[in-house]
């Protein structure tokens, strides 16, 4: 994943030219929208004049004043939701927590959303890494600033704080998360502590971020994967060579019509067609036809060009018309290939298929 390293200052300057897709659907707010909800998000915002501290202000407003309970009782019948918890019951979890300030920062002007997904999880000192459970489901705050997109708040008071450097941190590539989550418990957890309480100081990662040419270069491929890799290449070598020794294997003082007309006999049993001894040309031909219709003109071709050559008198067999049957020859099986290799890949698997039940 790609996270921000937009800073505090970068995004106090952004401004408020947001494409139209965006103020199109991410600033709609339903009508039942209360208006003592819209002057709070006012009052909460009036000290400010930048979207980023705007929408800190209200982030900060609902972490103080809403306490977090995941008990919560249902929105009565009629009431609207946000208003009965900002000003009626005023606690709630992550949903509630995240829909009232995507709707304060909207009637604001600032383009919001809720995203879902899950918090940081539990860290496991021993695998070196985060167990991520179904009770660290959560859901928090994008909004939208120009020439940095979406960028996180986290109003949930159970989850800590994002903290984002004041000033660019250019040159140190991607950082971490900046979502300090605390890694003991998920949104199931109300008594969450810090994010570094339970961890020994070793392990508590103090090392500068890496660069994106570090992570690159740092980057590790299993063996399994490596494995897979060579067992693919092997098998891919061990066909193209099987192929390669069917097609030339002691044809190279043979004419191309010759050639081809073995190579009909060497392909046969692949493709399921057992030919018998003393069958003629025709005869295997006629079989082999029959087992593959969609390249039997090639095949009686191939079978009558052989006969011409092995059994016409020598006189009808001048140099021209051997050139232009030998060309013949070595077309029709080259039209010919792609269907014996499809029908011997189909023989081969139903013979495995076979075989496993």
């Amino acid at each position: 994943s790609a996270m921000s390293i937009a800073d505090e200052a970068s995004l106090r300057a952004a401004g408020e030219n947001y494409p139209a897709w965006v103020k199109d659907r991410y600033l709609a707010l339903p009508d039942s929208i209360t208006p003592r909800t819209r002057a709070l998000a006012e009052s909460i915002a009036a000290p400010y004049d930048d979207p980023y501290e705007q929408a800190r202000a209200v982030e900060g407003w609902l972490r103080a004043n809403i306490t977090y309970n995941q008990a919560v009782a249902p929105v009565p019948a009629g009431q609207e939701p946000v208003d009965y918890v900002l000003f009626e019951s005023k606690e709630g979890y992550c949903n509630y927590y995240s829909g009232s300030m995507v709707v304060m920062l909207r009637s604001l002007g600032i383009p919001a959303r809720v995203a879902a997904g899950f918090a940081q999880g539990t860290r496991d000192s021993t695998l070196g890494a985060f167990r991520v459970a179904e009770s660290d489901a959560h859901s928090w705050v994008e909004a939208y600033f120009p020439g940095y997109g979406w960028i996180e708040f986290e109003p949930t008071a159970s989850i800590d704080p994002i903290v984002r450097p004041a000033v660019s941190s250019a040159g140190l590539g991607f950082p971490a998360d900046p979502r300090s989550q605390n890694p003991d418990g998920g949104e199931n957890d109300p008594n969450r502590q810090s994010p570094d309480a339970g961890l020994d100081s070793t392990d508590i990662p103090t090392e500068a971020p890496q660069t994106l040419l570090q992570s690159i270069q740092n980057f590790h491929i299993p063996p399994i994967v490596w494995w897979l890799v060579v067992l693919v290449l092997l098998i891919a070598v061990g066909v193209a060579g099987t192929w390669v020794f069917l097609e030339q294997r002691g044809m190279s003082s043979l004419s191309d019509i010759s050639r081809s007309y073995a190579r009909l006999n060497l392909f046969a049993p692949l493709v399921g067609v057992l030919l018998e001894d003393g069958a003629t040309p025709t005869e295997r031909a006629n079989k082999l036809g029959w087992s593959l219709p969609e390249g039997e003109a090639h095949i009686d071709r191939i079978a009558a060009l052989y006969i011409h050559e092995q059994y016409a008198p020598p006189r009808e067999m001048e140099e021209m018309e051997l050139d232009r049957d030998n060309s013949a020859a070595r077309d029709e099986w080259k039209m010919l290939r792609p269907t014996v290799i499809k029908a011997a890949l189909r023989q081969q698997i139903q013979r495995i298929l076979m075989f496993r039940r």
